[in-house]
């Protein structure tokens, strides 16, 4: 049976446990050039007539400054609770699926940096080119799919994991998918969602782990987008099925944690072993 945590705790500044450095520079400048390029910076909210957050404008549930929206300033609480599972003293490589601008891919470089001498490499993909130009923004390098990937490096790739014809480089020890499966899901359908997790299957290293943190149905209900609806009537893989699907893959669920009241998230999330 899976292992069960209750609480996603409060969570500090990584400021202040974290020494490693990109490209020559400190944490603290780091943190400064993240929020020159406007990763931490809280974007004017799109609100319908009803006051209620309108979401129509990003299709592919690409919001700009997304996780400041959510409240997360600093330190993003999952990664706390995730880190005993995740064990990155010895799983050095992590792919961030839908990225956004970047700001939890940056804390998870600064945690895989600290966690051993030898480098670690993490790359964080995004749909949105915007996005990816915000992460590259706040320090790392930016990746074309066909690229080699770089060894010990954080780096950034505009692609859409749910397109059949893109290759992401190599295996990766750790993949991690926050919020995102909803929207492959109503942009994609239940093809794309089997292609993408094929896919994480297939690149997760023996050993490896899958994060996956999945919107309920109940949080596919306000739907903007005429696709999105049409996709959403002939879906039959719902996200209660998600598990099931996954050990189908060869992914066996070794934890499952969930929020309480007062943590910045409210999904729960699901930890995944691929067993060499």
């Amino acid at each position: 049976m899976p292992e069960t945590a209750s609480t996603l705790h409060d969570a500090s500044c990584s400021k202040s446990i974290v020494s490693s450095t990109l490209e020559g520079d400190s944490v603290e400048k780091r943190c400064e050039n993240r929020e020159k390029a406007g990763v931490c910076k809280k974007s004017k909210d799109v609100r319908d007539s009803n006051g209620r957050f309108d979401s129509s404008p990003y299709p592919y549930g690409n919001y700009r400054n997304y996780y400041s929206f959510r409240g997360v300033v600093d330190r993003d609480q999952r990664l706390d609770v995730l880190l005993p599972h995740l064990g990155l003293k010895h799983r050095r490589s992590v792919l961030d699926i839908g990225c956004c601008s970047g700001q939890v891919t940056h804390q998870v470089w600064d945690l895989v940096s600290d966690a051993a001498p030898a480098p670690g490499t993490v790359l964080g993909i995004d749909i949105d080119s915007d996005l990816i130009d915000d992460a590259v923004a706040a320090g790392g390098s930016r990746m074309a799919p066909g690229d080699v990937m770089p060894v010990g490096e954080l780096s950034f790739m505009t692609a859409n994991i749910a397109d059949p014809d893109v290759a992401l480089p190599g295996t990766f020890d750790v993949i991690l998918l926050f919020s995102v499966s909803k929207w492959i899901h109503v942009n994609f359908g239940d093809d794309g969602l089997r292609r993408t997790f094929k896919k994480i299957a297939d690149m997760l290293a023996p050993d490896g782990i899958f994060v996956i943190e999945p919107q309920t149905w109940k949080q596919y209900k306000r739907l903007f987008h005429d696709t999105h609806k049409e996709h959403k009537r002939a879906i039959k893989l719902k996200p209660d099925q998600f598990p099931a699907h996954l050990k189908t893959l060869g992914l066996d669920e070794i934890a499952h944690i969930q929020p309480t009241d007062g943590s910045q998230f409210k999904r729960d999330i699901f930890v995944f072993t691929k067993h060499a």
